[in-house]
């Protein structure tokens, strides 16, 4: 009989070690320390003009120098390589569910991003430019600057 309650109480408290693990883990960003750091900040996506590539919008106007979206979703970068011009702004958003952050060796690095929490890099140097999530080490992503 001791050997059934004993073992009872023994799934109980992993149970609530289970269950309190897995609210910890997928706690509200809210809940977490938000602050940015200066070279975080947070915008709002729809905050850039749209650019084909080539230095003009879709209309053929020459932009200023662009603000790109990449968005973090599913443990991965969206799109993965982004070719763009010398001047541009890339806005990395995280729209994933857990942190990540955007390295690029000694380039740039967005220290750790939450949920909803982006960074922006400018990139005024022509060159091939490749990042990763220090977190998620396969998470991989490029960047080409044209002149």
């Amino acid at each position: 009989m001791k050997k059934i309650i004993l073992l009872t109480i023994a799934i109980a408290i992993l149970l609530i070690i289970i269950i309190g693990g897995y609210f910890l883990i997928n706690r509200s960003p809210g809940s977490v320390n938000e602050k940015t750091s200066p070279s975080q900040t947070k915008l709002n996506q729809n905050q850039y003009v749209p650019d084909i590539g080539n230095g003009q919008n879709e209309s053929g106007q020459v932009n200023e120098p662009a603000e790109v979206p990449v968005e973090i979703i599913n443990i991965k970068f969206n799109p993965q390589s982004l070719s763009i011009n010398k001047g541009t702004t890339v806005i990395w958003t995280n729209n994933d569910s857990m942190q990540h952050t955007v390295t690029a060796n000694d380039n740039f690095d967005s220290g750790i991003l939450a949920k909803g929490q982006s960074f922006s890099h400018k990139f005024d140097t022509a060159g091939t430019f490749d990042y990763i999530c220090i977190i998620h080490p396969n998470m991989k992503g490029q960047i080409i600057v044209i002149e």
